[in-house]
């Protein structure tokens, strides 16, 4: 049989398509969120960057205003002025200037940081952040006179003199510095000197207060105000790129041009993906200048978070979507195996009586306990199982004879019941065709056997007639032949022409009686040979009508069975009939073809038979031409015995000429008699057949009769 997908393996290939859809778009949706998250995180962490560049700037700028508020402290300013008043009461403040720094050592700076001023102002540079904040925000102070003469310093001071320094000439033209990030000389560690002018309260510059500031712990409080990912990377860098500050071990001033972080740089600020370490890393930067208050053009600040950690998010919900679509496949197949049950079982029980429906057994009847569209579909079922049923109780009836039966339809679309009673209507139609085709059939066969029967008599009469004319014949041969031999007497033997004259004379009068009889004779076969052609020809023509006739019985034979194959099942009974409608028109149809092979036969030896009887008439007449001739020479025998050699001779060829014409005549009889036994046997033959054709138009009659037309009125 054909194979079925069960609804429930569709069902499930259906949820599993709509899940595998869904989980291909969740997979493209995790692809493009990841990539929309990198991107965003990209973006954010730009944009952070430059935040943190803008909080480092104000920071500076917050330090710068921290010691700006230290240099106009009274103490600063009076320890300032005591230098100066010192360096001053100098007659050459130079050369003691140039003399101290050359005699600087560790020893000088030992002195200098253990005084006063110095424990002052490690207090409020150093020591006062550690106390407050647990770390050195300053790594180092120093105070300075108007010469640049060291006053005091937090700790070991590394020379004595500072008018030489770059910040000089700015802190007296603007009153503030703050230099580039370099190594702390004392800790190695990145730090920036921040130096401000100390003037008198006239605002005189006076002297210099020269903070320097941890650059890691200046940075530090953005990155860890700022920091969203445990693995990220905070990189500061100069507008040559050499390396600032970074959160991981680094050298400083290192060329970091050639480091991947630094590759994919291009514009202000952006994000790329590069790989350090065996990571892939999603880097970010900005560039910023660092305001007013730094001679620097710009940083480099970039931000590195491993992809991973960036990316978890997607990589949590790519694994949710997964457990999701797995839970939902489990409880997809649990709930389409559920839905394909209830639905299944239903149709499995129409499909079991549908298949006894297409087997023919309408006894079965599906129970129906449900109120959806199976339901509906077992009442239309159980509809039709009722209607086939009653369709079956119609056809029966016309499968018994019953045609009086009457087909019920149920719509006007009900096509079966259309179908069965056109083919009723039909049915009714043909049976009284075949029934008056049988009346006239049996009418027919019966003139055919009436005529069948004369022309077997009258062909038996005219063999009986040739018969005689050929022992006739034959009699008449001997004659021949005895006039022969006493024509040969009289020529031997002359003397006694007289009794040969006369025996002569009386052989020659009974020939001619004889030849009168035989032309009497074959005129009478002439005349009933023809009489037999007519009928032969009429029963052509019967056997023509007879053909026309199982013709139309076997046309009516092939419609009857087109009809009862519409009606399928139903219609079996009636195929029978049909069947045997058409068996009988073919068998009439062969019965017509032998009757007409044998009217063809018989038509051959009657025309045989006219030509035999010519040829004996004209044997006939010869013969009375011989018989003249031999009675005018046994005239001129009486009247001259003396002519009788002669006579006798011409009596000899005569009789010979008359015995040649007597063999021909014979053998024709001959030839009509055969003839005539033969037409004897074919009409005796085709008498038979008539009858067979009788006897089937009598059974067509009662096979038609079996069916009932009209119904019987009730009394």
């Amino acid at each position: 049989g054909v194979p079925v997908r069960k609804i429930s393996t569709r069902m499930i290939l259906g949820f599993l398509a709509i899940v595998v859809m869904m989980a291909v778009l969740a997979g493209y949706a995790t692809i493009i969120s990841q990539r929309f998250l990198r991107d965003a995180v990209g973006a954010g962490s730009a944009f952070l960057a430059a935040d943190m560049l803008g909080s480092l700037n104000r920071l500076f700028e917050h330090r710068l205003e921290q010691t700006k508020r230290s240099a106009v402290s009274s103490s600063y300013r009076n320890a300032v002025e005591v230098s100066n008043r010192e360096m001053e009461s100098f007659a050459n403040p130079e050369s003691v200037l140039a003399s101290r720094d050359r005699t600087w050592g560790a020893s000088s700076a030992a002195v200098v940081a253990a005084g006063a001023f110095s424990r002052e102002l490690r207090h409020d540079f150093i020591d006062f952040f550690v106390e407050a904040r647990g770390v050195e925000v300053f790594t180092d102070a120093l105070l300075v006179n108007r010469f640049g003469a060291l006053v005091a310093a937090t700790g070991a001071a590394s020379r004595y003199r500072y008018d030489g320094e770059v910040w000089w000439s700015q802190v007296l033209e603007q009153g503030w510095y703050i230099g580039p990030v370099a190594a702390d000389p004392q800790s190695g560690m990145p730090a920036v000197d921040i130096v401000v002018a100390v003037v008198d309260q006239e605002g005189i510059f006076i002297g210099a207060l020269i903070a320097t500031v941890s650059f890691e712990q200046l940075l530090r409080p953005v990155i860890v105000s700022q920091k969203h990912y445990e693995t990220t990377v905070t990189r500061l860098l100069n507008d040559n790129d050499l390396l600032l500050y970074s959160t991981k071990t680094f050298q400083m001033l290192e060329d970091a041009s050639k480091r991947p972080y630094v590759r994919g740089v291009s514009g202000d600020s952006g994000s790329f993906t590069g790989t350090e370490g065996g990571r892939d890393l999603l880097y970010s930067y900005a560039r910023a200048p660092r305001g007013d208050i730094t001679e620097a053009p710009e940083w480099l600040l970039v931000l590195g978070h491993d992809v991973d950690e960036v990316l978890a998010p997607a990589f949590t919900m790519q694994r949710n979507i997964l457990i999701t679509t797995l839970v939902l496949i489990a409880a997809g197949v649990a709930v389409a195996l559920l839905i394909s049950r209830s639905i299944s079982r239903p149709i499995l029980s129409l499909i079991v009586a549908a298949a006894e429906l297409g087997q023919g057994r309408l006894e079965g009847e599906i129970p129906v306990r449900r109120r959806d569209e199976v339901g509906s579909l077992a009442q239309s079922f159980n509809a039709l199982s009722a209607s086939l049923h009653k369709m079956v109780g119609v056809a029966e009836r016309i499968a018994a004879g019953d045609l009086t039966v009457e087909v019920e339809r149920r719509s006007e679309h009900d096509v079966l019941g259309s179908a069965l009673e056109g083919m009723l209507v039909s049915l009714k139609s043909q049976v009284r065709d075949i029934l008056a085709a049988a009346g006239q059939l049996a009418t027919s066969t019966s003139q055919i056997f009436s005529a069948t029967t004369q022309l077997a008599a009258a062909a038996t009469e005219s063999a009986s007639t040739v018969s005689e004319t050929t022992v006739t014949v034959e009699e008449v041969k001997q004659t021949a032949h005895l006039a022969n031999e006493k024509a040969r007497m009289v020529a031997e033997r002359s003397q006694r022409s007289v009794q040969v004259v006369e025996r002569g004379r009386s052989a020659v009068e009974r020939t001619r009686e004889v030849m009168s009889r035989i032309k009497e004779q074959m005129e009478s076969i002439a005349r009933n040979v023809l009489g037999l052609s007519e009928q032969s020809r009429a029963i052509g023509e019967i056997a023509a009508t007879v053909t026309d006739l199982a013709d139309q019985s076997r046309l009516l034979a092939v419609n009857a069975a087109i009809e009862a194959s519409r009606a399928g099942e139903h219609g079996r009974g009636f195929s029978v009939v049909a069947q045997e409608i058409k068996t009988l028109a073919e068998q009439s149809k062969k019965a017509t073809a032998q009757v007409r092979g044998l009217l063809a036969d018989i038509q051959k030896a009657i025309g045989a038979s006219v030509l035999a009887m010519e040829q004996g008439a004209k044997a006939t007449e010869a013969g009375q031409e011989q018989a003249a001739q031999a009675d005018k020479a046994i005239g001129d025998l009486a009247q001259s015995i003396d002519e009788a050699a002669n006579a006798a001779t011409q009596i000899a060829a005569s009789s010979h000429q008359q015995l040649v014409g007597m063999d021909q005549v014979a053998a024709a009889m001959e030839n009509i008699k055969d003839a005539a036994g033969e037409n004897v046997q074919s009409t005796r033959q085709l008498e038979a057949e008539v009858q067979s054709l009788f006897d089937l138009s009598q059974k067509l009659k009662l096979a038609a009769g079996r069916y009932t037309l009209e119904a019987e009125p009730r009394g």
